[in-house]
């Protein structure tokens, strides 16, 4: 193989590396999902408007709202192979 098609090879080669990075770069970024930060506003509000606005404030127990919260999560995902398991159950 001469020297000039090597060179054309290597680049045309480089090339397809790039487009395809870039491609797929596009293509899964599209698909990121939102931050922690975004996704946790709406449980945030809530948990604060329950411990600043809830009548019976003695009787919250914040280990409970949030084990609660957890296991909503985690049954949200309607997969019956996915399940939550707290420190009794672990």
């Amino acid at each position: 193989m001469s020297k000039p098609i090597k060179i054309t090879a290597i680049i045309l080669s480089l090339m397809v590396c790039l487009a395809l990075s870039f491609g797929g770069g596009y293509v899964f970024g599209a698909r990121t999902p939102l931050s922690p930060d975004q996704n946790l506003a709406l449980a945030e509000e809530v948990w604060d408007v329950i411990f600043r606005d809830y009548v019976d404030l003695d009787k919250l127990d914040a280990n409970a709202l949030s084990q609660g919260a957890v296991k909503g999560m985690v049954e949200a995902l309607d997969d019956p192979y996915t399940a939550y398991l707290d420190a009794e159950n672990y």
